[in-house]
């Protein structure tokens, strides 16, 4: 039997079930209605036993039809209505990790070898761990946590209960690394028989270039091979390295056995019109799709006043940093998502540079464009974001504010950050107190404190936080120190053809909150000289952090002047871009994250 037929299962969600006995093995089911259900999930069911099954259950209970639920096909089927519901992935293993290892792919073993040696290259100590019984929490919520954590980088939210967790925990065990006494990996599974099942497997992010899953799989791997285990099922969801660790799909069946013979007749007259009205219904509206296609194509082409397109907003390109508040963590697309992002991007939209989005816009295009900007001028842009860019051949733009390369400004948000981290309580000079003890509580209190900044006099703006921090030694000028890019690098992506670098102010104030328009035009002018001091000439413009709590008609209406030489400039809100959006000076875009749905 699987952990499924076990009373832990059926206790942890809340079930009771009645049960028959066939052949010296127990199997459970609940009824409801006239129906059974029999839960059969991850068993071997031959014709014989689901005659037996559903004879004394049509003799014990008064029903009429029995559902057999998720199993595996092992000869044949009683008379009745079945059908393929899900598969699993099984790896079939020999009884040695020698053996094993032979049968993987040639790359996937040169791999292996590879990292391993890599963490050794490196001087990284694991320990590994191995353990027949969950007996510390504290693990298993780690590994819950990693697994969460490693969902969420790549776009999609951890879909385990909470009640089979509790399952798990009780009749599982876990194999796990840990470096500095820290969890880093680990696998949870159940043993029942002679397959071992995989429930949950998850790595630390910050040890992805060492590829530490694959690592850890292969050593849990290597422990049921040991245990005597015949086979490794990966359970639901075909994945590439589940196909790289040989497994193979093996389909689930469920079965509808009826009492009466005209009952099965009836249904089974059912079954196949709906199948057949179903093929028929999506045919005939993949009809009208087409149809409708061709119809919006020619609209757009005679009308030409449809919406053209989207242009990105991103600050930063970087791998998670667990440790990181989301209000921060959330400026960053992890680099495995935005190359994602840019081959759907590729095949369904026209990728031209922020600087050609007018132009684009004043004809009709079958096609809609997308481009992507970067504001403020962040490291990773040049260390991450390039490279992934370069190899799709797909331009973009990073908007500099000069300062920051200068060295001169601050990042107080990054700064307020590591304040927030530190502490459980934050008390203002202005007498505001905000507790911060939890992660919620310190995301709250960032959120809170950062309109208040946003406030303050723009032209002083690092002696008003000295006074507003008054009790606290902050050096605000850290984090651009250590997150903004060097001349040499801005100079060097200048020189690249799908690299445009635009101008974002020098110091990155609050344009709105700046006193007047000389303030204004100074912040832009020399902003835009700076750069040309370093060989840098741009004719596109963003407003710095850019929505209408920043930015205010009075800037709008100054760059439409065009005094600068500047041919369109962009907020950092606002939707798709348009034929109709005639103010060239105030162009929408859209924030880019890791869960943006292309």
């Amino acid at each position: 039997m699987t952990i499924f037929q076990s009373s832990v299962f059926f206790n942890a969600f809340g079930m009771n079930p009645k049960s028959i006995v066939v052949n010296d093995e127990k199997y459970f089911y609940t009824v409801s209605g006239n129906q059974c259900f029999v839960h059969s999930i991850l068993l071997s069911l031959d014709k014989y036993t689901q005659e037996e099954i559903c004879k004394r259950l049509f003799e014990k209970e008064r029903i009429r039809i029995v559902n057999f639920s998720n199993f595996f096909k092992k000869d044949t089927f009683l008379q009745g209505i079945w059908k393929i519901s899900g598969d699993d992935n099984i790896t079939e293993l020999p009884s040695s990790l020698d053996e094993f290892i032979q049968s993987l792919g040639k790359k996937t073993r040169q791999h292996l070898k590879w990292y391993k040696r890599q963490l050794e290259k490196d001087g990284i100590q694991i320990d590994k761990h191995i353990t027949n019984k969950i007996n510390t929490d504290e693990v298993f919520r780690e590994v819950y946590r990693l697994n969460n954590e490693r969902c969420i980088s790549k776009g999609f939210e951890g879909g385990a209960r909470p009640e089979w967790y509790n399952v798990v925990k009780e009749e599982g065990g876990i194999i796990y690394y840990t470096c500095e006494d820290v969890v880093i990996a680990g696998c949870i599974y159940t043993i029942c028989g002679d397959t071992l099942f995989l429930h949950t497997i998850a790595h630390d992010n910050d040890f992805n270039s060492y590829n530490i899953g694959n690592l850890i799989l292969l050593d849990t791997i290597e422990f049921a091979i040991q245990s005597g285990v015949k086979k490794f099922n990966f359970l639901w969801v075909a994945c590439e390295y589940k196909k790289r660790f040989n497994a193979t799909n093996y389909p689930l069946y469920s079965l509808t056995v009826y009492k009466w013979l005209f009952q099965y007749i009836f249904a089974k007259i059912l079954f196949v019109s709906k199948y057949v009205f179903s093929k028929l219904k999506s045919e005939f509206i993949v009809l009208l799709k087409f149809i409708y296609r061709c119809l919006k194509n020619v609209y757009k082409l005679i009308r030409g006043t449809y919406p053209k397109g989207i242009v990105y907003m991103l600050h930063r390109c970087a791998p998670a940093d667990r440790k990181s508040l989301w209000p921060n963590e959330n400026m960053k697309v992890y680099p495995d998502i935005l190359d994602k992002q840019l081959v759907y991007c590729k095949k369904h939209y026209n990728c031209i540079a922020a600087k050609d989005v007018s132009a684009y816009c004043k004809k009709p295009h079958l096609k809609k464009f997308v481009a992507f900007t970067f504001d403020d001028g962040y490291l990773d842009n040049f260390e991450y974001a390039l490279p992934i860019f370069k190899k799709h051949n797909i331009p973009f733009t990073v908007f500099v504010a000069a300062s920051f390369p200068d060295k001169t400004n601050i990042m107080w948000w990054y700064a307020l950050e590591e304040l927030l981290l530190s502490v459980d309580k934050v008390t203002l000079a202005n007498g505001m107190s905000y507790i911060c003890k939890t992660t919620e509580e310190k995301c709250n209190a960032f959120l809170e404190i950062r309109l208040q900044i946003l406030q303050l006099n723009q032209k002083n703006l690092e002696n008003e936080l000295n006074n507003l921090f008054a009790a606290y030694e902050i050096d605000w000028h850290k984090p651009v120190t250590n997150l903004s890019m060097e001349w040499s690098q801005i100079e060097e992506m200048a020189k690249d053809p799908l690299v445009t670098i635009g101008g974002h102010t020098y110091n990155h104030y609050n344009l709105k909150q700046l006193p007047d328009l000389v303030a204004v035009k100074d912040d832009i002018e020399k902003g835009l000289i700076t750069l040309k001091q370093h060989n840098i000439e741009t004719d596109i413009f963003a407003y710095p952090f850019g929505t209408s709590n920043e930015v205010s008609n009075r800037e709008i209406e100054y760059l439409s002047h065009n005094e600068f030489g500047l041919k369109c400039a962009f907020l950092a809100d606002g939707g798709s871009t348009t034929r109709s959006n005639k103010k060239r000076y105030a162009l929408p875009r859209e924030f880019l994250s890791n869960k943006t749905k292309m």
